[in-house]
Order: C-alpha cells, then sequence, then structure tokens
C-alpha cells in the first residue's frame, strides 16, 4: 500500500474532521469565557479578608490545580452519574475545563493584580489623583501586560485538551 495525497486530504477536510476542528474551537471558547470569569471571582475570593471565602478559594485552587484534567474529566463523566448527576460528553467537558480554567486563570488574576508595585499608588496620592480611580486604572493597565504570557499557555493547553474532549464526543 503506498501514500496517497489524495486520501489524506480528503480525510483532512472530510466534514468528520471540520465538525471535529469546530467543536474543538468553540468547546475551548466556551470554556475559556466561563473560566476566565469563574476565575476572577475565585481571584477576589481568595484576596477577601473574610476568611470563609479566602479559605473555599485556596481549596478550589488546590484541588483543581492539583488533580490532572483528565482525571477531572473522568470522573465528571463517570462518576458524578452514579451520585445523580447526569452530564454528557460535551456538558462534562465544558464543566471540567471551566473549572480547570478558573482555577488556573484566579493565579493568573491574583498574581497580576499584587504585582503593581505599592510606590506607584503613593506617587499618585502625592500628585492628588484619586486612590479608587487611580488604582482602577493602573491595576487595569499594568495586570493587562501580565496576564499575556500566561493566558496564551493556558489557551494553547485549553485547545489541546478540548480536542480530546472532542474524540471522546466522536466515539460515543
Amino acid at each position: 500500500m503506498s501514500w496517497s495525497w489524495d486520501h489524506y486530504f480528503r480525510f483532512l477536510f472530510s466534514d468528520y474532521m471540520l465538525n471535529g476542528v469546530w467543536t474543538t474551537i468553540w468547546l475551548s471558547c466556551v470554556a475559556m469565557l466561563l473560566g476566565c470569569t469563574l476565575g476572577v471571582v475565585i481571584a477576589f475570593m481568595k484576596m477577601s479578608s473574610i476568611w470563609l471565602l479566602r479559605r473555599i478559594a485556596i481549596a478550589i485552587i488546590w484541588l483543581w490545580r492539583g488533580t490532572p484534567l483528565l482525571v477531572q474529566m473522568v470522573i465528571i463523566y463517570t462518576v458524578l452519574p452514579r451520585v445523580g448527576l447526569r452530564f454528557g460528553v460535551i456538558e462534562s467537558a465544558i464543566i471540567a475545563l471551566t473549572l480547570h480554567e478558573g482555577a488556573y486563570f484566579a493565579e493568573i488574576v491574583r498574581s497580576g493584580i499584587l504585582s503593581v508595585h505599592r510606590g506607584q499608588t503613593d506617587a499618585s496620592q502625592a500628585l492628588g489623583i484619586g486612590r479608587a480611580a487611580l488604582e482602577a486604572a493602573l491595576k487595569h493597565v499594568q495586570t493587562r501586560e501580565q496576564f499575556g504570557a500566561p493566558l496564551s499557555k493556558l489557551q494553547a493547553i485549553q485547545w489541546m485538551i478540548a480536542d480530546s474532549a472532542t474524540e471522546l464526543e466522536a466515539a460515543e
């Protein structure tokens, strides 16, 4: 049997493959959007002065960052139905990817906010700029720069895992 580029390209651009690519893209985008939203909430919980919120955030981050994503997906898809929570492959993938993304993004947000040097807010107060307005502007501008590299790496990992979930859906 010899190699045939015609068969290769026919398979590469078949409806089956294009459907898988589309599912991977939208699954990644949905999980990234939900995960970023959840991550911001968890980050503010972890920076909260309320002891209970801080402990809950620490536990969530520890649990979801400490276990492999594939294990989380298997638990959500196979173990949760035994306790009465049944999800399909796509729903399980969205839940697992969102929680995993949220835990990592919480640490990215928290470290980005904490990376703004205290001296910058002190200098602005010396210039007469209001503290609340300045902190919002400074943290928005500077933390955006801090998020770039970690988010791009996180998105690349997200796409690889979403691709695995697409394969699971196709197998089902």
